[in-house]
């Protein structure tokens, strides 16, 4: 089975090929400004938003078999495609130069998920399996597959801290398409043991930290609810829980709030400290037309403190979201396209 990113649907593999990438501008991106990587997940491209001028460009470049996860890493970004119809796949991205450096396969019917990188020398990469219950230990240089460990059942979110690994099992059936009381665990990247582990609510799915403390997301975004765990890392304890106004999408952090999105729910911040709910934006007169928010990505620009927040349908209209924290309210509707998918955000701050 494939999970597609959020779990809002579950696709059967029925064939297996390998997802190109193509350049479809020859020009690198200029030096000193932010980026915003739009990646749309049923395209299969990512487009670019420029904050200083508001323009959009689309079909940048095309992504392996359905995308699903992001992340940057000392200049360089890490998609993780998932493979429906395809080879499973991590995608390297220069994005200055706007190529795809290397891309890696990953084992046929793995449906990676999540990927984290370990700041060692040499670095290595990590990359849960939803279908395999596996950890892979990549070489974050080469993506030579290196080891692999089981844990848990249908792997999602993972993170590297304190030069620990922490991996979020959902613990979701994916014969019957139920989910169940989540796991989260410690793993010793050394001897890829376990070292402990910590139950959670119903479908944890992503993980995050603030330097301090961990924060996952969990729920259903079919029946509308979702949670958010804090957890203090040193004694592996759940030490605030906030309940969500609507099913789960995806959560950032950034200085000393939680920023939460979901499918069927508004912008929700949240205080770090105790997880009290700080503001909920109704998004309901901005958002397209059965769209609803799959991602979220907050500006490090200082002077405009920007929310960008994915707006996905697979079948109508989609679009990037500004909020502008400030002011209140959602300054900027960028159109990305007709049943695109719209559903992951980066911002890149250009060399």
């Amino acid at each position: 089975m494939i999970k597609q990113r959020h779990g809002i649907v579950t696709f059967l593999v029925l064939t297996l090929s390998l997802g190109g990438c193509r350049k479809v501008i020859d020009h690198p991106l200029p030096p000193g400004q932010h980026v915003l990587f739009v990646v749309n997940g049923g395209s299969e491209t990512i487009g670019l938003y420029w904050p200083d001028s508001g323009r959009y460009e689309p079909d940048v470049l095309t992504t392996g078999n359905t995308p699903n996860f992001m992340i940057e890493y000392e200049g360089r970004l890490y998609l993780v495609n998932s493979g429906f119809q395809g080879t499973p796949s991590i995608q390297v991205i220069d994005p200055v130069q706007m190529v795809v450096e290397q891309t890696w396969p990953l084992p046929i019917g793995s449906n990676p998920m999540e990927l984290a990188i370990s700041n060692i020398s040499p670095p290595l990469a990590w990359v849960t399996s939803w279908t395999r219950n596996q950890v892979y230990k990549l070489d974050a240089q080469t993506g030579t597959l290196m080891d692999s460990v089981t844990v848990g059942h249908s792997l999602d979110g993972i993170l590297w801290f304190n030069q620990k690994l922490y991996v979020v099992s959902t613990n979701y059936d994916q014969q019957n398409w139920q989910g169940d009381t989540g796991t989260l665990y410690v793993l010793d990247p050394d001897h890829l043991t376990v070292l402990d582990s910590l139950t959670l609510g119903y479908n944890p799915m992503h993980i995050a930290t603030d330097g301090h403390s961990l924060f996952i997301i969990g729920g259903d975004a079919f029946a509308g609810f979702g949670t958010v765990w804090k957890i203090d890392p040193t004694t592996l304890s759940i030490v605030a829980t906030q309940d969500l106004p609507g099913g789960p999408g995806d959560l950032v952090i950034q200085d000393t709030v939680v920023y939460v999105v979901g499918w069927s729910m508004p912008l929700v911040l949240l205080r770090t400290t105790d997880l009290a709910i700080l503001r909920e934006v109704d998004l309901t007169d901005v958002l397209p037309v059965e769209a609803g928010v799959m991602g979220v990505e907050v500006s490090h620009d200082q002077i405009n403190h920007s929310v960008y927040l994915a707006a996905s349908n697979w079948m109508g209209p989609n679009a990037v979201l500004i909020y502008d924290v400030p002011a209140d309210s959602v300054v900027q509707v960028v159109q990305t396209g007709d049943g695109v998918g719209t559903q992951i955000l980066r911002e890149v701050w250009l060399p």
